[in-house]
């Protein structure tokens, strides 16, 4: 992703399917009540992004989104790799880690050396 200030994260995405589905069969998406809506927290502080603020960010704009196969985005807690999670009606799940992150015009670093700032 590219943040408006030229900022670039890099998010890696793995799934886990619903309970008893199969690859080879077509999806079933559970459809349900989207989550309440939740205030997007504030992305730039003094023009940087943090990964802290970025998992809560895109957390939140998972949430607000409507859809109606969302039953629940939530940022990774503060201990751990950062992150966020998102759990569809069906019992799928998503898992977003966030994997590299660069400054505007700069190159990502190692995997999963995040910037503090960027």
């Amino acid at each position: 992703m590219t943040f408006s200030t030229g900022a670039q994260i890099w998010v890696g995405i793995t799934m886990a399917l619903a309970p008893g589905e199969k690859h080879d069969t077509p999806e079933e998406p559970g459809r349900g009540e989207p989550p309440a809506e939740v205030p997007v927290p504030e992305l730039h502080k003094d023009g940087m992004i943090t990964p802290e603020r970025v998992k809560h960010y895109l957390a939140a704009v998972m949430t607000n989104s409507g859809c109606d196969e969302i039953a629940l985005a939530y940022p990774y807690t503060d201990d751990g790799h950062p992150g966020f999670g998102v759990q569809f009606h069906n019992g799928a799940k998503v898992f977003c880690l966030l994997v590299h992150s660069a400054r505007a015009g700069q190159s990502p670093g190692g995997k999963y050396e995040l910037l503090g700032t960027f």
